[in-house]
């Protein structure tokens, strides 16, 4: 699966999430919280914005996941 989250689609928010799974595994997220228009929302405590969120099993392993795009990032043949 590919997402695309063009530049005004992002937000500054970012939420931290913690899950217990049925099978009693516990789950980690970030959540990037995408903008969508105020009129498609129209209970304020029913939060169903658009958002992607990334999963792993402990925050390391979710750091190391994420620091890798930064380090693509970092690459100058990668900034051309």
């Amino acid at each position: 699966m590919k997402v695309n989250v063009y530049k005004e689609e992002q937000t500054e928010e970012v939420q931290v999430i913690r899950k217990t799974a049925g099978t009693g595994a516990e789950y980690i997220g970030i959540s990037f919280i995408l903008h969508s228009a105020t009129e498609l929302h129209y209970e304020t405590e029913d939060d169903d914005r658009s958002a992607v969120t990334f999963w792993g099993t402990n925050r390391e392993d979710l750091a190391r996941f994420l620091s890798r795009a930064v380090d693509e990032l970092e690459k100058p043949e990668r900034l051309k």
